[in-house]
């Protein structure tokens, strides 16, 4: 069903939430036609009556101050068409026609029983309903236009609708991946208000990845030769190098590691103005930087194999490289860089195979013969040198930093912001050495080695950000709740039933899956996306982690670093709603993030597989940075995360301050008596 003009039947009204293209793909799933979105900056009240159905969305702050709202206020006091307001939405309608929206108990994430009439929104809709709320604002009482149609047991005003137009409105969230029968009431409130239901059954995500294969370009190496081996032979001193290392290999990643490096003329690519531009590189704005990439990719054309080969990119992007938030800085490589393929070794530890390619005889050759160096070569020594802390205890401003962000909890401006801090090192030495030491004692399956001049990022990451294969399928494996293992099996097991129980951490976990849910909405096929294993417990060497699968098949056309620029950053890394949240981080936090919370990976045309760049050094001419943080939700302490953040920089050095954390009548403990480190 279209309008006259084309249209969609339905528009939805982007109060810049993290939530509103799970309402897009759960109204395009029912109805075959995926809705109008217009942000709320952008909407104006005349051109409603082009739609039969109108949905407010939910969104940070309150109805009566937040910017631009005044617009969806007066559209609550017109009769024309049927709207719903969902969560902010919700607390419009009641506000346009004279109720009070107050700050109650925070539910952010919070699965709650719905008391309701069965009328309505709620036809057909079971009588034990659970529903997830996201709120720090309600109301407890309506005007008398509007009827109460569902309450939670202790009272609070979960729905309405008006007694005379078809205006209703939803405090929870009907689209969470957790509430049930949300789909039934937005069919509900769409029948009402005439459109029809789509009978075709909508495109799900592939069951699973397809069986990668090996470059046809590459030629195989006769013998096995450990990576480990060839990375001192292949890339001490080089200038320009990389080693996607699979340390840790998992039935999802891990298969594969892929190491090579670029000559002087070689393509590479840095954030940064002229003053940062090398021989064989070219320095571009990090405003531009990600709109680069993707430019880049559409003349990659890779070999379908699902690791990089010739002419793809392999590097990183700084968190500062987002696109959500204005900035006029130039930036410099501390911000990204990419490298574009011009010799590779590939790795294959299932079956203990090397391979090897470049773009020219001569220089493969040249491969050829470092193969040969290294497999006779001495196992390299992997303990790391001296460490030097450079960093006093951030400890007060931490605790600034957290009450700010615990005030803006409760206002409703966010449910769960990732606050961070960077802690500096001196560390002589060669940077490659000092990466060897790392993945001997933090393996990781996102384990990499980049170098761009004298710009060195030493990575342990077990977080996948992104993968993209040549098929179209899109997946993200979000972690949040880590706990440390223990020596004691029992005490293992109890740890890991706890994280797989405790409710804060399945709060944080539910927030940033529902965001991954919605930004991968933005760019994949109608009801493709799909969360395919919901907090799962995976254990690594020193840490129990809850991670989540969200997978969906991209729209026709889409590439991926239009995926990557959908999902980035990481929700694990912002919080959410992603766009108030990071403005909220760029308020508190004293520096820019640069390359921290950023991705590492690589991609072409058609594929691309990225990691979240946490647990990860980074700096250059032996000075680095070690970026830490966590997630800040209702019920956090500023000494446990602060404490639990710390804990995360022990995985990586063993010392993570030059003092020992004061005593502030806070509780909080020094480094030496910190839990076992987490990630």
């Amino acid at each position: 069903m279209t309008g006259d003009d084309g249209r969609a039947p339905v528009l939805i009204v982007d109060n810049h939430d993290s939530y509103t293209f799970n309402l897009v793909q759960l109204v395009d799933r029912l109805t075959g036609m995926r809705p109008d979105v217009v942000a709320i900056d952008d909407f104006d009240v005349d051109d409603e009556s082009a739609y039969a159905a109108i949905i407010v969305s939910p969104g940070p702050g309150h109805p009566l101050t937040e910017p631009h709202f005044g617009r969806c206020l007066a559209l609550f006091r017109r009769r024309e068409r049927a709207i719903l307001g969902v969560c902010l939405g919700h607390q419009g309608l009641v506000a346009a026609h004279g109720g009070s929206v107050e700050r109650v108990e925070p539910a952010h994430g919070v699965l709650s029983r719905l008391e309701h009439d069965g009328t309505g929104l709620f036809r057909g809709v079971h009588d034990d309903v659970h529903v997830v709320r996201y709120h720090s604002l309600a109301s407890r009482d309506v005007p008398g236009m509007l009827r109460v149609t569902a309450r939670t047991p202790d009272g609070l005003v979960m729905a309405v609708e008006h007694r005379e137009l078809p205006h209703v409105g939803m405090q929870f969230h009907p689209e969470s991946v957790l509430t049930e029968d949300g789909a039934r009431m937005i069919a509900n409130f769409l029948a009402r208000a005439g459109v029809p239901p789509d009978g075709a059954e909508a495109p799900r995500a592939a069951p699973g990845p397809p069986s990668a294969t090996e470059p046809e370009s590459l030629v195989r190496y006769p013998r096995w030769v450990e990576p480990v081996d060839l990375a001192p032979v292949m890339l001490r001193g080089r200038r320009r190098a990389f080693w996607l290392d699979s340390a840790d290999r998992r039935d999802w990643s891990g298969r594969y590691s892929v190491m090579g490096y670029l000559d002087d003329d070689d393509t590479s690519v840095v954030v940064g103005g002229p003053e940062h531009e090398t021989p064989g590189a070219r320095a571009v704005p990090r405003r531009d930087f990600l709109g680069r990439l993707r430019e880049l990719g559409a003349d990659s054309h890779g070999e379908d194999s699902g690791i990089p080969s010739m002419g793809s990119w392999v590097g990183a992007a700084g968190y500062d490289t987002q696109e959500i938030l204005e900035s006029t800085e130039v930036g410099s490589p501390t911000d990204g860089f990419f490298l574009r393929v011009d010799r590779v070794v590939v790795f294959d530890h299932l079956e203990r195979t090397v391979r090897y390619g470049a773009s020219s005889v001569a220089r493969s050759d040249g491969v050829r013969a470092l193969l040969d160096a290294a497999a006779d070569a001495p196992h390299p020594e992997t303990e790391l040198g001296p460490i030097v802390a450079e960093t006093d205890s951030p400890w007060a401003a931490y605790v600034r930093a957290f009450d700010r962000l615990d005030e803006a909890l409760r206002a409703g401006d966010t449910y769960e912001a990732v606050l961070t801090f960077p802690l500096r090192y001196t560390i002589p030495g060669d940077p490659l050495d000092h990466y060897l030491a790392l993945r001997a004692r933090s393996p990781a399956p996102y384990a990499a080695y980049l170098r761009h001049d004298e710009h060195v990022v030493l990575s342990a990451s077990p977080e996948r950000m992104l993968r993209v294969g040549a098929d179209g399928r899109a997946e993200v494996r979000p972690i949040k709740g880590t706990l440390p293992r223990d020596a004691d099996p029992e005490r293992d097991a109890l740890a890991r039933w706890r994280l797989a129980t405790d409710e804060k951490f399945r709060r944080e976990n539910l927030m940033i899956t529902d965001l991954v849910r919605n930004d991968l909405g933005r760019v994949c096929r109608r009801g493709s996306v799909a969360v395919t294993q919901l907090m799962g417990v995976e254990s690594y060497r020193g840490v129990h982690q809850l991670v989540t699968v969200v997978e969906g098949s991209l729209q026709e056309g889409t590439t991926p670093v239009d995926a990557l620029r959908a999902v980035f950053p990481a929700g694990s890394m912002t919080g959410a709603p992603k766009r108030r949240t990071m403005e909220l981080i760029r308020e508190v936090e004293r520096e820019d993030r640069h390359l921290y919370a950023g991705a590492i990976g690589w991609f072409d045309a058609r594929q691309a597989d990225f990691s979240v760049i946490i647990r990860t050094l980074w700096g250059s001419d032996g000075h680095y940075r070690l970026d830490v943080g966590g997630g800040i939700i209702i019920g956090s302490t500023a000494e446990a995360e602060f404490t639990e953040a710390l804990g995360k920089a022990r995985s990586v050095v063993d010392r993570p301050l030059r003092e020992v954390t004061p005593d502030r009548h806070s509780g909080v403990r020094g480094p030496d008596s910190l839990p076992p480190a987490r990630n």
